[in-house]
């Protein structure tokens, strides 16, 4: 259920949103001086997360250790590093707050049955309920990294992912230099 929050579209588009990540997806539509966006732009939400989620984001699980790995992808080598720390501290607040909301709704149910209920032994199984919730409670409130916690933080990478420039043109000479020959025996 964790591993699918982390990927669900909810959990994403609300990183997109308090993050204002949007921005980098359409660079040419954001003023950075005023911090708002050029001539009433809106960006595409859905297609931001499409983008985000097969191009940026990538989320895999060792089958050995059940380590969850989150990893992002973009042209600059900082940006994705600031990207994957956010986006694990930002879902370990966001599953903090979700779990203080369902814990907070049992309890107020809780009491409430505790305050219908007359016999003795349904109000001790109703108080052991009560403390167990509290126990989440305080169990998400005592810890920082609540569902993920952060073995290795990302970190900026040694060398670049992408081809250099050099490495493009040589490869598009040696393939353009093969279809060429290729047609002509053709």
């Amino acid at each position: 259920v964790m591993l699918a929050r982390l990927r669900s579209r909810i959990f994403t588009m609300h990183f997109l949103d308090t993050h204002n990540r949007y921005r980098h997806f359409y660079p040419d539509h954001w003023s950075e001086e005023a911090g708002r966006w050029k001539d009433g732009f809106t960006p595409d939400r859905g297609e931001s997360f499409t983008r985000f989620r097969d191009e940026i984001r990538m989320i895999s699980v060792d089958e050995e250790t059940d380590i969850v790995s989150v990893s992002m992808r973009w042209p600059a080598p900082t940006l994705p590093r600031d990207w994957a720390n956010l986006y694990v501290q930002t879902f370990n607040e966001y599953m903090r707050t979700r779990t203080q909301d369902e814990v907070l709704r049992k309890q107020a149910f809780l009491e409430d049955k505790l305050r219908q209920s007359d016999i003795v032994e349904i109000q001790k199984s109703i108080y052991r309920l009560i403390e167990a919730q509290t126990a989440i409670q305080m169990l998400a409130n005592a810890r920082e990294e609540y569902v993920l916690e952060v073995i290795d933080p990302a970190a900026r990478p040694y060398r670049s992912v992408n081809m250099s420039r050099k490495k493009k043109v040589v490869v598009g000479a040696i393939v353009g230099l093969m279809l060429s020959l290729f047609a002509t025996l053709a």
